[in-house]
């Protein structure tokens, strides 16, 4: 089977690259052209913390460092640290168990928090083909 033109993307040093690839012509690889102009290009990504600074023998700790996520959520991580203490005894599953279905629930609910705007209203990322 023939590779067929398209366009390809990939990330390299915290960087997108967007390229057009076509197998038959004399330069394979070739930036967009004026041709797609106009074109609009949906990045999605996921935001990740950063991480706590952690006292050591050079530096003090901070007491004012705020987490990224929600405050709203914060029970729900204390939920699997619970659910992760349970499961350390064989005797005590059953109970991690239930710590941890909270804990999902507030994944769940937390992935709903992110797929909303805040004046209510859902996004939908529709996907486009190029």
């Amino acid at each position: 089977m023939a590779a067929k033109s398209q366009f390809l993307w990939w990330l390299d040093r915290d960087a997108i690259g967007i390229a057009f690839y076509n197998p038959t012509a004399t330069t394979t690889w070739s930036s967009p052209t004026s041709d797609y102009t106009g074109r609009q290009v949906v990045l999605t990504s996921i935001k990740r913390g950063e991480h706590f600074t952690l006292p050591s023998a050079g530096t003090s700790f901070r007491m004012n460092q705020t987490s990224p996520i929600p405050n709203q959520f914060d029970e729900y991580l204390v939920y699997k640290a619970i659910a992760m203490g349970y499961e350390k005894k064989p005797d005590t599953i059953q109970v991690a168990q239930y710590f941890d279905q909270k804990y999902m629930m507030g994944v769940i609910e937390g992935k709903k928090y992110a797929n909303k705007g805040r004046l209510g209203t859902s996004r939908r990322i529709t996907p486009m083909d190029f």
